[in-house]
């Protein structure tokens, strides 16, 4: 299932998963995933959030770029254990 865009994105966001931190062992379970593919996963979320808030920055866009900026700390600095 996670080598398709669409597995991987509801393995992010299923009802919660990885974007509302879901202890890995759930998202594991669910997905049949490794915590390898699980952490794999929360770190290409950061990485992209992160660019996402630097595009927000960079137009001018400053209420987005401060939603977005929480939401980017939450998903970097997520702890699922």
């Amino acid at each position: 299932m996670l080598h398709s865009r669409q597995g991987r994105s509801k393995a992010l966001d299923d009802r919660g998963t990885v974007i509302t931190q879901v202890p890995v062992d759930d998202c594991m379970t669910s997905y049949k995933l490794s915590k390898f593919q699980v952490e794999g996963l929360q770190d290409s979320a950061g990485r992209n959030a992160a660019m996402v808030v630097a595009f927000c920055e960079r137009m001018g866009y400053d209420g987005l770029q401060a939603v977005l900026s929480k939401f980017q700390a939450r998903i970097s600095h997520a702890n699922f254990d």
